[in-house]
């Protein structure tokens, strides 16, 4: 239900001085009370974001680019924040765990590094054990399904 404001006027790009002379104004959805809606070069955020803050991504990429010093043996190299989680994460799945191996397939598939041209089947046999275990464990997650 729109209420009719005598005061004001129809076109809500008419400025207030405007639509005093225009005649009733219908308030609504969209079309807010004249006396309420902002001035001409006034901003409705006026204090808005301070120079010089920072947003959440440019923190992150300034965290992930930092140096961090690493050692390989006898060696240390720096590197970024970002390539040390990668190989942190990357002996975790040599070392067999498993969610580390499904973050670092991920990761590939997502970069581009691993395509599914490279999963082709064909270029690995299986042997007939291999096979009924692969089938077994595929019957199995139907039936828990």
């Amino acid at each position: 239900m729109a209420e009719e404001i005598s005061n004001s006027g129809s076109d809500p790009a008419v400025s207030e001085s405007d639509a005093a002379s225009a005649g009733p104004y219908a308030v609504g959805y969209g079309r807010p009370p004249v006396h309420t809606r902002f001035k001409p070069g006034q901003s409705g955020n006026p204090r808005g974001r301070p120079k010089g803050h920072r947003n959440a991504k440019t923190i992150v990429a300034k965290v992930l680019d930092e140096p961090v010093i690493i050692r390989e043996g006898e060696k240390t190299r720096r590197v970024s924040n970002f390539e040390a989680m990668i190989q942190a994460n990357t002996l975790k799945a040599i070392k067999g765990d498993t969610r580390a191996l499904a973050q670092m397939i991920s990761l590939l598939t997502r970069t581009g590094q691993l395509a599914e041209a490279e999963l082709d089947p064909g270029t690995a046999e299986l042997g007939d054990e291999d096979e009924a275990i692969i089938s077994e464990f595929l019957r199995r997650s139907e039936t828990s399904q």
